[in-house]
């Protein structure tokens, strides 16, 4: 019994602290608006877009009736690989 009214009177002390100090110190804080400021930038203009990885896509050839695929690399300008069978008989030689 004894140990609950303590406990009641420290909480509502320790509310009563917290109380006063929201309210004798307020969380004010000043905004002030700025310039908007230009800010020079070193831009790429003459090198174009620069990418940040390779570009790599298949080429095709046809060779008879059959269609082979091989990566190429834009990038570098190189070939990877070497040519694989993709499509066997899919072009008719007649067209």
């Amino acid at each position: 019994m004894v140990r609950k009214k303590i406990k009641e009177k420290l909480l509502i002390g320790f509310s009563a602290i917290v109380m006063s100090f929201m309210l004798l110190v307020p969380c004010s804080m000043d905004v002030y608006a700025s310039e908007n400021l230009a800010v020079e930038s070193e831009t790429n203009e003459d090198y174009g877009i620069v990418p940040f990885s390779d570009i790599i896509e298949y080429r095709y050839k046809v060779i008879g009736a059959d269609v082979y695929r091989r990566l190429y690399n834009y990038t570098e300008q190189c070939w990877i690989g070497e040519w694989e069978l993709c499509a066997e008989g899919y072009i008719r030689p007649d067209v």
